[in-house]
């Protein structure tokens, strides 16, 4: 619906990728960065990822409830907008 959101997406995702945690350790940035990072919740995921890969690896801070939190909000948002402007973007 908007044309100037691809671009805009394009430029939020690519920091994104360096504030999810795949490229660094989140235990091994100062405590400043973890407190703002904390709240992104594909850090947790990350984290989660790195749990079931290495077994020795121990995510204390990865908060299941968080994520789900986040995951159900965003989803259930996602299905009220698409149940509002379905037609809308049927008929672009």
């Amino acid at each position: 619906m908007f044309p100037l959101w691809d671009v805009a997406w394009s430029i939020i995702t690519r920091p994104l990728f360096l504030a999810s945690g795949v490229i660094y350790i989140y235990e091994d940035l100062p405590p400043v960065a973890q407190d703002v990072l904390w709240y992104n919740p594909l850090l947790h995921i990350t984290g989660l990822m790195r749990t079931g890969f290495y077994p020795t690896y121990n995510a204390d801070y990865v908060s299941h409830a968080y994520v789900l939190l986040i995951g159900m909000t965003l989803t259930a948002l996602g299905l009220i907008l698409m149940r509002r402007y379905h037609r809308v973007i049927l008929n672009r």
